[in-house]
């Protein structure tokens, strides 16, 4: 995301942030015109988000597209946490890592999304995300070859051996795949990080005066479509 200010406002002041009024109708029913006003949809296409030439997905969802080694993204974290706890598994949110970003080799971009995948599968998908931003983020250390992300995994108990042997694992390894094959798919519909796409084809855009309850509010609307 190009605007790190606007992030770092959805990050940090969602917490003071309260849901809108729910506001008693009762009365009105008769009062078409004004229940429509009440009603009116404030999203636009093409200014609160786009449509994309892909197929939408049976059941509500959330792609998140981001890298561990976007500031912007690390940044973004604490609202991707608020909208797993708005939403739940009402609208579950699926982190796809993404490999193209120029601070590092594709190689070992690649294998950071497949030592999440492997924390996914074993449970500990929450601890190793943590640790990988950690690790990139408040320490600032580098994370360019095998041997770092190995000892990074080692260290978050994931020791290299049954790193290896999990990667090598059939289930482990579609997994994976699948999680290469929803990157690839929608490679042309990402021009930057983090990218939030709902129900697999509207992608959410960051207005200048959005709030954090009017992104959830748009995900909410834009996950009934």
């Amino acid at each position: 995301m190009k605007n790190i200010l606007l992030i770092m406002l959805l990050a940090t002041v969602f917490a003071c942030s309260e849901a809108p009024e729910q506001k008693d109708t009762k009365g009105f029913e008769q009062d078409t015109s004004q229940q429509q006003a009440v009603v009116a949809v404030p999203w636009e296409e093409g200014t609160h988000y786009v449509v994309l030439d892909q197929e939408a997905t049976e059941n509500p969802e959330i792609k998140e597209f981001f890298s561990f080694y976007c500031p912007h993204c690390y940044s973004l974290e604490p609202f991707v946490a608020e909208i797993k706890k708005r939403f739940g598994e009402r609208i579950p949110v699926d982190k796809v890592h993404v490999d193209f970003l120029g601070v590092t080799n594709r190689e070992i971009q690649q294998q950071v999304s497949m030592a999440m995948i492997l924390a996914r599968q074993i449970g500990k998908e929450e601890q190793i995300n943590q640790a990988i931003f950690n690790h990139l983020h408040v320490q600032r250390k580098a994370l360019d070859t095998p041997e770092q992300l190995i000892t990074l995994m080692a260290t978050n108990g994931i020791e290299e051996q049954e790193f290896k042997a999990a990667i090598a694992d059939a289930t482990v390894s579609k997994l994976i795949e699948n999680h290469a094959q929803k990157f690839s798919t929608y490679r042309t519909d990402l021009t930057s990080v983090p990218t939030l796409v709902v129900n697999g084809k509207y992608k959410v855009m960051f207005g200048a005066n959005s709030t954090p309850d009017d992104v959830l509010n748009l995900i909410e609307w834009l996950s009934k479509k």
